[in-house]
């Protein structure tokens, strides 16, 4: 993916990190603030996985932002955005899903990125809810999703009304691109795989073409037209070999497929004002699952919440790690929208 873009002017109302000070600060401000702030802690998850999330508080009356990153994420990675929202008055919480990042991994191969149970993230979420952030008496509390995350919030959000003021979904996981392939046809040959792999007994499968982690360049990726950002979190796996995750299972497949559908049959039910933010050149999720989603959500007796999702056009995936003429506009909307709850 090429970095190169036009010159374009945006505003940066929230004087947000821009790539010509990132590369000093990261090794400075934000390196200072990591190691000053920053406190990581533990927390048993469904059938006691051991769960690793970080937090930077300000204070117990400080507005909150809950962050949940996408499949095989960790809040190494986004060191930047936590600092950014910080540096706006919130306390920030970042979760590190099961089976991923600095959590507990589920199979012997520890470079499968595999679940179970899709609605064991969900149910993670609630424990962390209630026994971390439920004691903490923050003014406000928010969600802010990225990806799978936003699958994970999106479920969480149908049945628990009131444990956020409101939430971002940032190029939600609602359908996965599986570029040629119907979606129909990829469930059901992920259905298949599912029953062989039950029938001879062995550890799941890699999902097609998927294996171990391996360094891939830029030029090969689908996530940001960052260069810099890019290599700042690629970087990090080699500091945390630990948090390097390879590709996803065909039980994780089964069960995502599963979770899509159910984020967008069910949105209905969401009350929270949750606003998508969505990638115009998103290539690793499906735009019409998105606005599928937001169409379920605002139906008439849902009808504070938006009826599209907000477009940063040309944007790639990773709208926190892009270039700035896409991520700081996407945090502008995300910002504005807390600022209104």
């Amino acid at each position: 993916m090429s970095s190169k873009h036009p010159c374009v002017e945006f505003d940066n109302p929230y004087n947000l990190t821009t790539e010509s000070q990132l590369a000093d600060k990261y090794h400075h401000e934000i390196s200072q603030f990591w190691d000053a702030k920053i406190v990581e802690h533990t927390l048993q998850g469904v059938d006691n996985i051991t769960l690793r999330y970080a937090s930077a508080v300000i204070s117990n009356t400080s507005p909150a932002i809950v962050l949940l990153g996408g499949r095989s994420e960790s809040y190494q990675k986004f060191r930047e955005l936590i600092y950014d929202l910080y540096q706006q008055g919130y306390s920030v919480y970042c979760l590190d899903h099961r089976g991923q990042g600095m959590s507990d991994r589920l199979l012997k191969n520890l470079h499968k990125g595999h679940v179970e149970h899709f609605r064991d993230y969900v149910t993670d979420l609630k424990l962390f809810i209630d026994k971390i952030m439920r004691p903490t008496h923050h003014s406000k509390q928010y969600l802010l999703c990225h990806s799978m995350g936003g699958a994970i919030g999106s479920l969480y959000l149908q049945s628990y009304h009131h444990d956020f003021d409101a939430a971002v979904l940032a190029s939600p996981m609602f359908g996965i691109n599986f570029g040629q392939i119907p979606r129909p046809i990829a469930s059901i040959y992920s259905r298949a795989m599912h029953i062989v792999n039950k029938i001879i007994h062995t550890e799941s499968f890699y999902a097609p073409g998927k294996g171990d982690f391996v360094h891939s360049p830029f030029e090969n990726n689908q996530l940001t037209h960052s260069s810099l950002r890019f290599d700042l979190f690629r970087r990090s796996y080699g500091f945390y070999p630990q948090t390097q995750l390879g590709g996803p299972t065909i039980n994780w497949l089964q069960q995502s497929i599963k979770a899509c559908r159910r984020a967008i049959q069910y949105a209905g039910n969401i009350k929270t004002p949750t606003l998508i933010l969505q990638a115009g050149g998103d290539e690793v999720v499906l735009a019409e699952a998105q606005l599928q989603f937001c169409q379920a959500l605002s139906h008439e007796h849902n009808q504070h919440q938006p009826t599209q999702p907000v477009l940063i056009p040309g944007a790639a995936h990773e709208l926190f790690l892009e270039t700035d003429i896409f991520r700081i506009p996407a945090l502008t909307v995300a910002l504005n929208y807390f600022a209104k709850h």
